[in-house]
């Protein structure tokens, strides 16, 4: 994968930053403090930072951290939940592609399940007052993580 995941930058924002993708102006601090979580390559010829793809496990370890964001407090997860986004972790990673951005994948996961839930309570007539509204289950899962893990 040939990008500086998603998760590196919003925990690096505050201090470091990456200029134009076309000319990436890297620091050796950026480098250094990021090399201390991640294995990283940077090729400076090339203007690229290589980090390696996420297996399943570290996908699903990158989802939970998503889920436990500040501003995602107060939502629960439920154990069926939590288990099939484990099982699609694995499948995803598996069937990767060069380009896949697979840790961006667990991101866009996380914003999909939590609009899929907004949308049923929505229609079943709960409101953030219920604590039923603040629980994210299985019913909340993409067809697409449905159809990959069955």
């Amino acid at each position: 994968v040939y990008c500086i995941g998603a998760l590196v930058l919003s925990k690096f924002a505050e201090k470091y930053f990456v200029k134009n993708a076309k000319n990436l102006s890297v620091t050796k601090e950026f480098l250094a403090a990021v090399s201390k979580h991640y294995p990283i390559y940077y090729s400076p010829g090339n203007h690229e930072i290589r980090m390696p793809d996420y297996d399943g496990p570290t996908l699903f370890r990158i989802f939970e951290k998503i889920a436990q964001r500040p501003e995602n407090a107060g939502r629960t997860l439920e154990q069926g939940l939590l288990e099939a986004v484990r099982a699609y972790c694995d499948v995803f990673y598996a069937g990767r592609t060069p380009t896949s951005g697979n840790a961006r994948k667990m991101e866009s996961l996380y914003s999909e399940i939590c609009s899929i839930h907004r949308r049923r309570c929505r229609r079943q007539g709960i409101d953030a007052k219920n604590d039923l509204y603040w629980v994210l289950t299985e019913e909340d899962l993409p067809d697409e993580v449905r159809e990959a893990i069955s």
